[in-house]
């Protein structure tokens, strides 16, 4: 098949699944879809694949009631968090996918998100991992960086980089 384009570059636009364990996502997923749905990034070109962990499988009644072409996988048990994912990748990758990205159920993406995260991707082919700047609100309610990357201790612990410095362009 021919590969669908960019009508900037020419270059083709890569398939991504975005995957969404949920938990007891309740009233987040109305944000969450709505960020979704608003992505600039062809609609044709990404899909969403979900993973309900619920016992009372509440995300899957939710996308079956208001977005009926979403992927929703119930495992039928709480598989967790990394185990909600790798059967999420499975699935995408089953489907052909280029890339695959993880979101979580409070995440809200910029419209541009999807689009730039690809961009760098396209530029470090060779990378395996890619993660764009995480930001958040404060105690005072302003924007600071959640994580702009992780970064590792020397005794081998992991911490969020940039973890409440200012957000900076």
């Amino acid at each position: 098949p021919t590969p669908v384009v960019s009508p900037d570059t020419g270059e083709p636009r890569p398939r991504v699944a975005i995957i969404l364990v949920t938990y007891h996502a309740g009233n987040r997923l109305d944000r969450f879809y709505d960020s979704i749905a608003g992505l600039r990034y062809p609609r044709d070109r990404h899909t969403l694949i979900v993973v309900d962990n619920s016992p009372d499988e509440s995300a899957a009644r939710w996308f079956a009631a208001r977005a009926p072409d979403v992927r929703v996988i119930t495992p039928g048990e709480n598989t967790g968090y990394a185990g909600g994912n790798a059967i999420g990748m499975r699935e995408a990758l089953a489907m052909g996918v280029d890339y695959v990205a993880i979101l979580t159920q409070d995440t809200l993406p910029d419209p541009a998100w999807l689009h730039e995260l690809l961009a760098v991707a396209a530029e470090h082919p060779r990378a395996a991992l890619i993660q764009p700047k995480i930001l958040r609100r404060d105690e005072q309610g302003g924007v600071v960086v959640n994580s702009w990357g992780n970064d590792l201790h020397f005794l081998g612990v992991g911490v969020s980089g940039g973890d409440g410095r200012p957000d900076l362009p």
